[in-house]
């Protein structure tokens, strides 16, 4: 069910806040190797923040008049504490592979931080169903370098549940990069990870109706796209 309107919950600055804060200065500060933000253009009315956290990315962009940012992630206690810290930005409970929006009428779609934790094929097709023909994407993956080298941090410091979970992420980037599948972590939580390679990113955006892929980046893999004019509303 999504969630669009929050009563009085008590917000604490749990862990996952302190990350989303952590984020919000990163986003603040260009001069940081992790710095990756999206460009806002004029006449984009409608901008989807996917895995918004705490909506940092608009509250370091500041989108311009007319706009109408929307932040979409699975956290409730970090929409809340978002909606009470930050104006302007609609908030809204949902997941990646369910966008709760009508087909074709979102401008730019982005995610800056959370694809990877998703089934990537389902999203990126909710992406291209909500966007209008000509629209836009921005997305931040992990290139496999990124699986690599947690991997070996957790090897290195002997942590074993870290280090089996690391091997996960990196057996489902490459079964993902050679067959376009993913699975999921044998737990209760079900949790998904994988890494992304540019060949599998471009082939998934190239089949949902994407063109003007464009695909760069250092520390992270940026994938930008537009949809293509013409494409259906399920493209």
């Amino acid at each position: 069910m999504v969630v669009t309107c929050f009563g009085e919950r008590c917000c604490s600055i749990n862990e996952t806040i302190r990350y989303h804060l952590e984020e919000l200065a990163i986003a603040r500060n260009p001069s940081d190797p992790r710095y990756a933000m999206p460009s806002f253009v004029g006449g984009e009315r409608v901008v989807v923040d996917i895995g918004c956290g705490i909506g940092q990315t608009f509250v370091a962009a500041h989108p311009g008049p007319g706009t109408l940012p929307v932040g979409v992630d699975i956290d409730f206690e970090s929409l809340v504490y978002g909606r009470r810290h930050y104006k302007g930005i609609f908030f809204v409970n949902a997941t990646a592979e369910n966008l709760p929006f009508k087909s074709g009428t979102v401008d730019l779609a982005f995610s800056r931080v959370s694809l990877p934790y998703t089934h990537i094929p389902r999203a990126a097709g909710e992406i291209g169903r909500v966007l209008r023909p000509g629209g836009r994407t921005w997305l931040v993956l992990h290139p496999p370098g990124m699986g690599l080298r947690h991997l070996g941090a957790a090897l290195a410091r002997g942590r074993v549940k870290e280090s089996l979970y690391a091997m996960y992420v990196l057996i489902n980037g490459a079964v993902f990069h050679c067959f376009g599948v993913l699975f999921h972590f044998p737990t209760r939580r079900r949790r998904m990870e994988s890494f992304q390679t540019r060949g599998r990113t471009r082939r998934v955006l190239a089949s949902i109706g994407f063109e003007n892929i464009g695909l760069g980046g250092g520390r992270e893999l940026v994938a930008t796209a537009t949809k293509r004019p013409g494409a259906g509303a399920g493209s």
